[in-house]
């Protein structure tokens, strides 16, 4: 790992902003990811408007089903991706236990 690379939490649950207009149930797939990402700490997802793997973690990523967004803090600021823009996110194989 480099040394700038943020760590994910390794205890926790992944921040969710809801309201009855945006519902997690809305999103059958995120919520998928959202368990990988409690259950592991983090996936590698792949969104259409981004050339290369983001990764979500758990401690460093929002989901806000009211906008409709997936927020991944870098270290520096938050970088909103559309939860309808992700294309596939994996579990890095050596997160598994």
């Amino acid at each position: 790992m480099v040394a700038d690379e943020l760590e994910p939490a390794g205890r926790g649950n992944v921040e969710c902003n809801t309201n009855r207009n945006g519902r997690i149930s809305d999103y059958p797939v995120i919520a998928r990811m959202i368990d990988d990402v409690n259950r592991h700490g983090e996936v590698h997802a792949t969104f259409e408007e981004v050339d290369k793997e983001v990764e979500v973690r758990l401690g460093t990523a929002k989901f806000n089903f009211v906008s409709s967004v997936i927020e991944v803090f870098d270290g520096d600021q938050y970088h909103p991706f559309a939860m309808e823009s992700l294309v596939t996110w994996e579990v890095p194989m050596d997160l598994y236990h």
